[in-house]
């Protein structure tokens, strides 16, 4: 895996969470959607930082489906089906950040790393 890699799903979660606060009715939900808003979106931009790409795009079917999905079966059940990639997401990042000399740059990695994990949970 590289930046390149974990910027565009970091990019693709926030561009669909931000669909998903966008259309929701109920505070509570939107209040816990923004606030993945701004995690999934601080991560793209740390990993855009390393990336040799800058900009990702996202099919408008990934959101499209996502939408329905939360339309269908509920936002609990659309969040599991999205945080559910999270567990790769995880393993995958542990194998990078394992990899990485530099003290600093491994600690904020490590950040990145437990937004994932409170995501899964």
């Amino acid at each position: 895996m590289d930046p390149n890699y974990f910027a565009h799903h970091q990019y693709r979660d926030y561009v669909i969470y931000t669909a998903l606060a966008r259309r929701e009715r109920n505070p509570e939900f939107r209040r816990i959607l923004e606030l993945l808003i701004g995690q999934e979106y601080s991560d793209y931009e740390f990993w855009k930082q390393f990336a040799s790409r800058k900009t990702f795009p996202v099919r408008r079917l990934d959101v499209v489906f996502h939408v329905l999905l939360r339309r269908l079966f509920g936002l609990t059940f659309t969040a599991k089906f999205l945080e559910g990639r999270e567990r790769l997401m995880i393993e995958r990042y542990e194998r990078y950040i394992g990899g990485v000399k530099d003290a600093a740059l491994r600690e904020r990695m490590e950040d990145v790393l437990a937004h994932e994990r409170e995501h899964e949970r």
